[in-house]
């Protein structure tokens, strides 16, 4: 029997309110109707506001016919509107924003923007995701430069210290994820970017994968201190498909320079003629963006924004991924063959069980309507706690995961 309001402290007052209003958001995503969804790392789920404004805006694209006069003022104001709306998220100003596809497509403008020499240093993370390391490969392959990655498994000490030992008179970059996709570990970013100034004079550019981080965290690219910040709108943001941002600080638009140029990205005089790339954020941006796309990203941070603040969404997510981890425990124990791959609480939304059937296992999960994913060659499922998931789904998983795990075993 749930317990009385009356008799409810502050904080339990609080969380059944948060409760409430999640059930009440919860609405607005259909895919949540029919489906336990764990799956925010890999791909968010559309709201109904936010479909509903992506085909609102491409029937009126086709009304007014595109590349008018009128079509293009409301194609500048959308983007602004979610740039705008983007900067929040990261607590910068938009004219540092620039508008991609996705994270990888910031990341490949970073890593590329560079005016690399032959025997330069990139250093990377040993976590990071295949995409970014295969740039890196390419780069060591057109321009002569070398790289090395560096262990991030232990405690911030041993990871600062780690970078630390590595950095060398060569280094020019440094690309890590705030949270790896593989270990849900939060890293040191403030302290990393301020060694890499230290070691250097401001001259290594600390470049970031925040796939995983970029609505999970309170942000603040200056508090932060680093040189490019790339994330998806399709993640934990819940937006579409074929949306992202990039963060480039202005100390670094010097070295990190266009590598493809789209109308946007340039300035013009007065006849018409190219004087160049824009000042600010606009110059990585190319063109023939689907508009309609981003007005549906503004439209899905709306309705996160009206929920709560970015420090209450990450509160209610790690509350919610230490409950689950603590549940966790009770399986571990229960021959079932599942093991907590962390040593403690996550840090964020990310949750690892181990199992040496990890695929089956997963399948089974899906045939029951409830959505993980496996992560490639570790023999490991992947959990993924929202402020949107409730306790009770939470349960629902564990039951789900507990039979599953029992088949698994019986068809062995």
């Amino acid at each position: 029997m749930s317990q009385p309001l009356e008799n409810m402290d502050s904080a339990q007052k609080r969380a059944l309110l948060a409760a409430l209003m999640v059930k009440k958001a919860r609405g607005q995503y259909p895919a949540m109707k029919s489906n336990h969804y764990f799956n925010f790392g890999a791909q968010g789920i559309l709201s109904k506001v936010a479909q509903e404004t992506i085909r609102t805006s491409y029937e009126e694209l086709m009304e007014e016919v595109p590349f008018t006069v009128d079509h293009q003022v409301k194609a500048f104001e959308t983007m602004t509107n979610c740039a705008t709306a983007l900067a929040t998220e990261l607590g910068v100003e938009r004219k540092y924003l620039s508008l991609v596809e996705n994270t990888t497509t910031g990341c490949n403008t970073a890593l590329w923007g560079m005016n690399w020499q032959a025997g330069d240093h990139l250093l990377y993370t040993d976590c990071e995701y295949p995409a970014v390391v295969a740039v890196i490969r390419q780069l060591e392959q057109r321009f002569g430069i070398s790289s090395e990655s560096w262990p991030i498994g232990g405690h911030r000490q041993m990871i600062l210290d780690g970078l630390d030992q590595r950095i060398g008179p060569r280094t020019r970059m440094v690309v890590l994820s705030h949270i790896p996709w593989n270990t849900g570990t939060i890293l040191p970013l403030a302290e990393i970017s301020a060694l890499c100034k230290d070691r250097s004079g401001g001259r290594i550019r600390v470049v970031v994968d925040g796939a995983q981080s970029a609505g999970v965290l309170d942000l603040n690219m200056e508090a932060l201190g680093v040189d490019a910040y790339a994330f998806p709108g399709h993640k934990w943001l819940c937006g579409p498909e074929g949306t992202g941002c990039l963060y480039v600080s202005p100390r670094a638009h010097e070295d990190i320079c266009p590598t493809f140029f789209g109308p946007r990205g340039c300035r013009y005089s007065t006849d018409g003629d190219v004087l160049g790339p824009q000042p600010d954020g606009r110059r990585y941006e190319s063109s023939s963006t689907a508009v309609p796309l981003y007005r549906g990203l503004a439209a899905a941070l709306g309705l996160h924004h009206k929920w709560g603040s970015p420090a209450k969404r990450f509160e209610r997510i790690t509350e919610l991924s230490g409950y689950l981890w603590k549940e966790l425990a009770r399986l571990e124990q229960g021959n079932l063959g599942l093991t907590r791959l962390q040593t403690k609480a996550p840090e964020a939304g990310l949750v690892y069980v181990g199992h040496a059937q990890s695929t089956r296992l997963s399948r089974e999960l899906e045939r029951s309507r409830v959505m993980v994913r496996t992560i490639p060659g570790g023999g490991c499922i992947r959990i993924c706690t929202h402020y949107l998931t409730l306790r009770e789904e939470i349960d629902h998983l564990l039951k789900t995961l507990s039979e599953a795990c029992q088949k698994v075993i019986d068809r062995a």
